[in-house]
């Protein structure tokens, strides 16, 4: 039977009107639900129990909004209380002041200002710092809590009950999660682990803190003090290095240790990090519980080697963490997305809403070994780094803000991420009061918005002022562009110095070294190693590289000297030797 266009045309409105309610059901059903049960509302629900997370709440309600804190978990303190980490990875200026301000800072103090702290006493000062808030409700140990989210916005959450679903509503979320869960659930974008750089969802290892007792802490704070070594040292409550930690060879193949991590807790007892666990999906808990059991059968051997070292001859293990020290997942796609750029040439943001300066700490995967990829002066994170792309009502202040990968091995620390999320519930409240939308604020040309959050931000002492300028002589370099080809990539490694010995001459393991890596990044073929180089290197592990040399690799792995850029070329003609910024300039050319 044919149609009349006639017929068509009422049917249209029609399938419309089907579609929509279709919508609701199969999408928004809950939506639907909670506006006829009388979802409990707010102005701001912020997502998580980790130290974030009580920051963003805080701000929010000292800043007179009705606010909501909700998670699964029993207690708040997260990273401190559940996965046990007691030392704080500050971020200072070059002559020592204390960079993130404001709610950490009050946290910081509440601690006792330590190096290393009692995660106890933490637990117990983030639970006093919410109840001293009036405008503040904290509900922990709910059921599973799901958005309701369409068209870049959530509508409710949805929270499972013993009674059936409860709904939430608000005028802003805020998701502190370490992993973003929230705000991955209703659709927002992210990347996973290192597949932004290297196009593998590989992330940093995790790690399981374990507890120690019968420590001589006195010992320990005279030999690591004495050792001559300028990449050790210890005080009352911290003590690191310990670089004969390299030396233990684990059982597990997943598993590796690095060098020690000492904090002390109030009892004398000392929680240690330095077990890596590689290969852990932190999203996945099936994952996660068997990586703790693994890591739980290598520490009697551990524990044995420990005793070896100068103060632990009599320690025994006493307990471990209860979750494990998870470093990376996921990484948002925001607004703005930091770079390593951003971090390591000290870059400033007229929307800043926090600082940063923790050297690019890339900790060991199944790629390759523990890398400082550089040290920064000071950095800012713009407010656009919390907004996922397109989201209006919608902040993440966690480690999985929008962090490129690299960047996120500086921005990742609690410090800064308190600071941002703070910055959160501020920015909540200014959205909320002036009836704007996330987007209004992220993409105004002026930042005027950006401007007056972060003036009410310095009214609580953030301390937000221009960043000044730093002298980077690394950056003026010839090979500058090389260097941030391959550190991009990470390939090669600034230490904390940004020392990476342009005008040394290069050896032939680095040539080996950084060319696999530069191939291994461009997605192209393992580079040919000619037969006089690997022979060299049999017999010198520390050999220079030459001209000749250098220019078989070359011509083994299809480079002609016609493709180089000017200052390459220019280079190769007038320096006697191969130097390694020569080296980072033509591997570049080679692979980019």
């Amino acid at each position: 039977m044919k149609v009349r266009r006639e017929e068509v045309a009422a049917v249209r409105p029609l399938g419309l009107l089907m579609f929509t309610v279709l919508f609701v059901f199969a999408v928004g059903r809950g939506w639907a639900e909670a506006e006829s049960s009388g979802s409990a509302h707010y102005d701001v629900v912020v997502t998580g129990s980790e130290p974030e997370a009580v920051a963003a709440a805080v701000a929010a309600a000292r800043e007179g909004q009705r606010t909501l804190l909700i998670d699964t978990k029993p207690e708040v303190g997260g990273l401190f209380t559940q996965g046990e980490l007691n030392s704080l990875d500050l971020n200072l200026t070059p002559d020592g002041k204390q960079l993130n301000k404001g709610i950490f800072e009050e946290f910081y103090g509440k601690i006792g200002r330590r190096t290393s702290f009692d995660t106890k006493r933490a637990g117990e000062v983030l639970k006093s710092m919410m109840a001293a808030e009036p405008n503040l409700t904290v509900k922990l140990s709910a059921g599973r809590i799901k958005p309701l989210a369409g068209r870049s916005k959530i509508r409710a959450l949805e929270v499972a009950g013993p009674g059936g679903p409860e709904f939430i509503t608000a005028g802003m979320y805020i998701d502190a999660s370490a992993d973003g869960d929230t705000a991955y659930a209703a659709g927002a974008p992210f990347t996973f682990g290192q597949e932004d750089f290297r196009g593998s969802r590989e992330t940093m290892c995790a790690t399981l803190v374990f507890e120690l007792q019968h420590v001589d802490w006195p010992k320990v704070q005279e030999v690591q003090r004495k050792d001559g070594n300028p990449d050790t040292g210890a005080d009352a409550y911290s003590a690191w290095g310990y670089p004969q930690m390299h030396a233990y060879r684990p059982a597990d193949p997943g598993i590796r240790v690095r060098a020690l991590n000492l904090g002390r807790q109030e009892d004398g007892r000392v929680l240690v990090n330095a077990l890596q666990l590689l290969g852990v999906d932190g999203t996945d808990p099936v994952q996660v519980e068997a990586a703790m059991e693994r890591g739980k059968r290598e520490l009697p051997s551990i524990v044995g080697y420990l005793r070896t070292l100068p103060g632990l001859e009599q320690a025994e293990l006493s307990r471990t963490a209860s979750s494990l020290y998870i470093r990376e997942t996921r990484h948002l796609i925001g607004e703005y997305r930091l770079t390593l750029e951003d971090v390591l040439e000290n870059r400033d943001f007229p929307d800043r809403i926090a600082f940063g300066s923790y050297p690019v700490d890339i900790q060991r995967s199944r790629w390759g070994p523990d890398l400082v990829l550089g040290n920064p002066e000071q950095f800012a994170v713009p407010l656009r780094s919390l907004i996922p792309k397109g989201w209006t009502n919608l902040l993440v202040a966690s480690r999985s803000a929008s962090y490129d990968s690299l960047a996120h091995g500086s921005a990742r620390v609690v410090p800064l991420g308190m600071s941002a999320a703070e910055a959160a519930g501020t920015a909540a409240a200014y959205a909320n009061r002036k009836g704007l939308t996330l987007q209004d604020m992220a993409r105004e040309p002026k930042m005027e918005h950006a401007a007056r959050i972060q003036a009410r931000l310095n009214e609580k002492g953030a301390g937000l002022a221009p960043i000044p300028p730093y002298k980077d002589e690394t950056r003026t370099h010839w090979a500058y562009p090389g260097v941030k080809w391959l550190r991009d990539r990470a390939v090669v490694a600034g230490g904390y110095r940004n020392d990476y010995r342009l005008d040394e001459p290069a050896g032939a393991a680095s040539l080996r070294t950084w060319a696999a890596g530069a191939a291994l990044a461009s997605h192209k073929p393992e580079p040919v190693m000619p037969e006089r180089i690997v022979s060299k290197l049999a017999n010198d592990p520390q050999a220079k590289l030459d001209k000749a040399e250098l220019w078989q690799f070359l011509q083994a792995n299809g480079m002609q000297e016609t493709r180089w850029s000017a200052p390459t070329a220019g280079h190769w003609k007038e320096d006697e030797e191969v130097t390694n910024g020569l080296l980072f300039m033509i591997l570049t050319e080679l692979y980019r």
